[in-house]
C-alpha cells in the first residue's frame, strides 16, 4: 500500500472492545519507515489486554517484529496481555519464519481471542 506521493503507508486505529480490552488495528505495510507509527498507538494502550489486528496488514518487516516483540515483552512486564489477531499471507509466514509466531500469543480471529 502506497500514498499518494508513493511511501508505503500504514494506517492504525485503535478500539476499545469490552472492559479492559484495546484493538489496535493495522492496514498497510509495517516497515522500517512505518514501524514508529504502529509502536506509538500500541504504547498508548493501556488497557489489561491489547490486542493487534494483522488482518489487513500486507507487508510486516523487521521493524515491525521489532513492535511486537517489543509490545510483548513490556504486556508481561507490567501484569498485562498482548496478543497478535488474524495475521495471514506473508505477515503470518514472516511470523513463523522469524520464530515470533512461538513467542507472541496469535489468533485467528478476535472472537477466538476474546471468547464469550
Amino acid at each position: 500500500m502506497r500514498d499518494q506521493a508513493g511511501r508505503t503507508a500504514l494506517s492504525v486505529r485503535r478500539r476499545t472492545r469490552g472492559p479492559g480490552v484495546s484493538v489496535v488495528i493495522a492496514i498497510g505495510e509495517v516497515d522500517l519507515l512505518t514501524a514508529p507509527r504502529l509502536r506509538r498507538a500500541l504504547s498508548r494502550s493501556r488497557e489489561s489486554v491489547t490486542f493487534l489486528d494483522l488482518t489487513r496488514v500486507t507487508f510486516l518487516g523487521a521493524a515491525g517484529l521489532t513492535v511486537l516483540l517489543r509490545a510483548n515483552d513490556e504486556a508481561l512486564s507490567s501484569g498485562r496481555r498482548f496478543g497478535l489477531v488474524g495475521a495471514a499471507g506473508t505477515a503470518r509466514r514472516t511470523l513463523e519464519l522469524s520464530g515470533v509466531a512461538e513467542l507472541v500469543p496469535s489468533y485467528a480471529t478476535l472472537a477466538d481471542a476474546i471468547p464469550g
